[in-house]
């Protein structure tokens, strides 16, 4: 109840532009195990196999650490959500020009393209029911778009119905100078 209460307290202020921004120095791999701690037990209880970097690429963030977390933990929500008893999920992250890409992909059964239009543009859409019969509130999607359109942060859908998902959101990579800096979490 927490969690989504945040995540409820996030979305609105995104919505009011009323986000006040705490920039910090973020290694991605303690942002990501941070989130993926989170899910470990319903991954279990799906029998959900979870691939992760052996080794994380020196990638560090400049964003608001709270907002972070509410986005990447809506995403793994959802690839866990709707990925099959014994199906997959892979986290990755790479480089890309200044910006640090986080791919969250599923084994699930994939979002139609209009669902995808309305979640970029803002629209209202109905939760869909998860692989072993979740309910969900519909908000998740819509609560992060809105915090990376208010942040900066670039989002991203690669799906195709029954192939499952990929979402990337790229944040700010921070300056190599910087990195000495980095947040703990």
């Amino acid at each position: 109840a927490q969690t989504l209460l945040t995540d409820l307290v996030y979305w609105g202020r995104s919505r009011e532009g009323d986000l006040s921004i705490s920039e910090n120095y973020i290694p991605v791999e303690n942002l990501v195990k941070e989130v993926v701690a989170q899910f470990e037990t319903q991954m279990q209880g799906k029998n959900v196999h979870l691939e992760l970097p052996e080794v994380f690429p020196e990638c560090i963030i400049k964003a608001d650490l709270v907002p972070a977390l509410v986005v990447l933990r809506n995403i793994l929500s959802n690839a866990v959500k709707f990925s099959p008893n014994n199906g997959g999920i892979r986290i990755s992250c790479s480089r890309f020009e200044n910006r640090v890409m986080v791919e969250i992909a599923d084994s699930g059964p994939g979002i139609d393209r209009e669902i995808q239009n309305a979640i970029t543009n803002g629209k209202t859409i109905h939760s869909g029911i998860g692989s072993s019969g979740e309910k969900g509130l519909g908000v998740g999607l819509k609560i992060i778009s809105s915090i990376c359109r208010s942040s900066g942060w670039s989002l991203e859908f690669e799906s195709e119905s029954g192939k499952g998902t990929a979402v990337t959101v790229g944040f700010p990579l921070a300056r190599v100078e910087d990195e000495g800096s980095a947040e703990k979490i």
